[in-house]
């Protein structure tokens, strides 16, 4: 079985899930009062995820391969 990484903000609403072959940026609701985080907030964190990943690979000779995006 692949190993599954759960990076959570140290507010407990945004969640990275990073696997082999897999990178996610998402959010959680944390009590009923929590507004909904809209999609350009979640679209932008990603992007900024992304190029962080991608940045901290090609350091290191490496290379993110995308397969799909959702």
């Amino acid at each position: 079985m692949e190993p599954r990484y759960w990076l959570i903000s140290e507010d407990d609403v945004f969640v990275i899930q990073v696997q082999r072959d897999y990178l996610a940026f998402n959010w959680r609701r944390r009590g009923s009062a929590q507004e909904y985080v809209r999609y350009d907030t979640i679209r932008k964190n990603f992007v900024e995820l992304l190029n962080t990943v991608q940045s901290a690979l090609s350091a290191r000779g490496g290379q993110l391969l995308v397969e799909r995006a959702e």
